[in-house]
């Protein structure tokens, strides 16, 4: 009989041995779906490859190659009775793009938002940021001012979490400019020659102004009153 007690109470202690092995989870799940590595998404496919000679082994760098998402161009876009909530597409032609950010973002182990320091860069950190979401993998946001080994090691050390006012700055300029486009009493276009993105901000504080002067009378009605008229552009005030 004894021997038959002591026959049972060892693959007990196997069972028990294995349940605990089970619950300890690997460096690897730890760190986000089992990927190794870094992923580094800049602008810029010039500044892909030098970042990429400056991180050396261990880091993948991806270009953007831009903005990759955009209010769509055949509509508004934005929902005005909702608190001009914006509904974004995939750029034409940036479906590969994404896609390739996806992929490397599902092998990599962490994910480090490198775009440039303003509020365009900021949007298309957090438009990234969002279209990889479903990997679970951790995204932070890196800046740095220079392309330089020095800067980017620093910045890659540094890493932090993406900026929301900045970003809801550039949102609401974004939306303001299409409100804008879409209004016939807007006012005249910029001047040819104008960079876009200067005169776009230009615009969009004459229309909040103007719209502050002359309060819309219902929820429908938005931007400044007929009467209001906005001058051209000009190339020397046009500053990117």
């Amino acid at each position: 009989m004894a021997t038959k007690s002591k026959a049972t109470k060892k693959p007990a202690k196997k069972k028990a041995a294995a349940r605990k092995t089970r619950k300890a989870p690997s460096a690897a799940a730890a760190e986000g779906q089992g990927g190794t590595g870094t992923l580094v998404v800049v602008e810029s496919p010039a500044k892909a490859k030098t970042i990429k000679k400056y991180l050396g082994s261990g880091f993948t760098v991806k270009a953007s190659v831009g903005h990759v998402l955009d209010l769509p161009k055949s509509k508004i876009g934005i929902d005005i009775e909702d608190d001009f909530k914006p509904t974004y597409e995939v750029i034409k032609g940036k479906q590969k793009v994404l896609a390739e950010i996806k992929a490397a973002a599902k092998n990599s182990a962490r994910v480090l938002l490198a775009t440039d320091p303003d509020r365009e860069g900021e949007a298309i950190a957090w438009h990234i940021a969002d279209q990889i979401k479903r990997t679970k993998v951790p995204t932070q946001r890196v800046l740095f001012n220079e392309i330089t080994k020095k800067a980017i090691q620093e910045a890659i050390q540094h890493p932090h979490e993406l900026d929301a006012n900045k970003y809801d700055a550039q949102q609401a300029c974004s939306t303001g400019w299409s409100v804008i486009k879409s209004r016939p009493s807007s006012g005249r276009r910029c001047g040819a020659g104008s960079p876009p993105g200067a005169c776009r901000a230009w615009r969009c504080g004459w229309w909040w102004s103007a719209r502050a002067r002359s309060p819309p009378s219902s929820p429908r009605s938005i931007g400044p009153s007929k009467r209001t008229s906005a001058p051209r552009c000009r190339r020397s005030s046009a500053r990117g």
